[in-house]
């Protein structure tokens, strides 16, 4: 079973996150093709840090830096927020760490900070993310129709969004390595 834990990210992180942030394979599926340099950096890890509607982490793999995730747009009124991950170190893509990972921000989410769903949204393109989203009992909310411009075309975004009585059923049978995200 994968042993990973979760940190909180400092400034030394800024310019291997700037890198995985820029890569073809990570940014393939999300909105933006960002052209980053250090002092953007910078400006966002302020923001971030000082933001109670998002929280970071760098995940870890014996004591390898490989990923990175979050929750952003927290809402404490209404109970939801935004999840979003990606694994920036390419040799460990595919091992099977997005389970343990997305478990584990579950339970920080639903058990700790007390949210009622948890929300995604994935490029329709993205087949094997959504199937995998349904797989583990993501709704499909609705589809925003040629949402993104880019690369030269449009694409279409699926909402979903994944409800704390829904992973309070499954989550017994489910494996993975339990950690604590401070």
């Amino acid at each position: 079973m994968a042993k990973i834990t979760f940190r909180a990210i400092t400034k030394l992180d800024l310019a291997k996150l700037m890198e995985w942030r820029v890569s073809e394979e990570v940014t393939k599926y999300l909105y933006t093709d960002p052209v980053l340099d250090m002092e953007m950096q910078e400006e966002w890890f302020e923001k971030i840090s000082n933001s109670e509607q998002q929280q970071c982490w760098i995940v870890t793999f014996n004591d390898l830096d490989f990923a990175f995730a979050q929750l952003h747009d927290i809402n404490f009124r209404h109970f939801w927020c935004f999840y979003g991950y990606y694994i920036g170190d390419k040799s460990l893509k595919d091992n099977g760490f997005s389970k343990h990972i997305s478990c584990n921000v579950y339970d920080y989410a639903f058990f700790t900070l007390g949210m009622n769903k948890v929300c995604a949204e994935i490029f329709d393109a993205n087949e094997k993310v959504v199937m995998m989203a349904k797989k583990r009992g993501y709704l499909v909310e609705g589809v925003f129709k040629q949402h993104v411009f880019k690369n030269g075309q449009f694409y279409d975004v699926v909402r979903m969004a994944f409800m704390k009585k829904v992973w309070e059923r499954v989550r017994p049978g489910i494996d993975y390595h339990k950690v604590e995200i401070k």
